[in-house]
């Protein structure tokens, strides 16, 4: 893993993952959920563009050294196969509870706002 020393790093992981999550909704009408720092993952990358594919057109991206990957589908929404697949979240009462981190707060705030 590799950090983001400049601004036209941390430019290029906005452009790139901004560009994945339009590409998979899209495709699937996908929705991650749960995007934050920590579900952004960064790699060397030794090609200069990286190239997302959107609305049929190509879409190239200049990667400062950088890839991105996205982890972490567990809230994740998208259609599949005609259904839509998805995590119930109010199933998951643990979600709810959570302390010691910004993130829990919002869920909370996200559970109050959407019943």
């Amino acid at each position: 893993m590799v950090g983001v020393c400049d601004p036209s790093q941390a430019e290029s992981v906005f452009v790139q993952v901004s560009c994945a999550l339009a590409v998979a909704e899209a495709h699937t009408e996908f929705e991650h959920r749960d995007l934050h720092c920590d579900n952004v993952l960064v790699r060397p990358c030794p090609a200069r563009t990286l190239q997302f594919t959107l609305g049929g057109r190509a879409v190239r991206v200049p990667s400062r050294g950088i890839e991105v990957s996205i982890i972490d589908f567990d809230l994740s929404r998208m259609q599949y196969g005609g259904s839509v697949v998805f995590m119930d979240l109010s199933k998951d009462s643990a979600q709810f509870r959570g302390t010691g981190s910004l993130q829990y707060d919002v869920y909370r705030s996200m559970k109050r706002h959407n019943g």
